[in-house]
């Protein structure tokens, strides 16, 4: 298995992760998923560089995989860099590859070669598992997020 920059031709499949994990998270099912704008979003990871960037995990030529980093100041002290995941999926069959732990710590990676101060991860409710695993790779509770439905 290897850990290497997203390319744009991995962009449909990449669409398919984030279609498939974005479906599973109680938080977004009353949400229809407009393809378009999902599209442009991955491609916007995939091309623009520079503040954002787009992994994947893939072994034999298959798409395990994939991790969408994207760079933000702290809100009270801008040259406190933290980086914070903004898509993070596996492929359902492929969940215990190891390609989950592989992208997390090629984050870690590329995040510390970079300078910055914190990656910031997301763990659905739905997925107990990953928080048990972030806590052992050394994460910590970060914030709590509600949510509210209003219309």
């Amino acid at each position: 298995m290897i850990i290497r920059s997203a390319k744009s031709s991995d962009a449909d499949r990449i669409v398919e992760f984030c279609r498939k994990g974005i479906s599973e998270n109680e938080f977004y099912r009353e949400v229809p998923i407009a393809d378009k704008t999902l599209s442009d979003y991955v491609r916007w990871f995939i091309d623009s560089g520079g503040d954002k960037r787009s992994i994947v995990a893939e072994d034999s030529g298959e798409l395990l995989g994939c991790m969408g980093l994207h760079v933000f100041p702290y809100w009270y002290n801008n040259d406190f860099k933290q980086v914070h995941e903004s898509y993070w999926f596996v492929d359902h069959d492929k969940r215990s590859s190891g390609a989950g732990i592989r992208l997390l710590q090629e984050a870690e990676t590329l995040s510390a070669a970079s300078g910055f101060d914190y990656l910031i991860v997301s763990q659905p409710r739905t997925m107990p598992i990953l928080g048990r695993l972030l806590e052992r790779s050394g994460y910590l509770p970060y914030q709590s997020r509600f949510a509210k439905g209003l219309k």
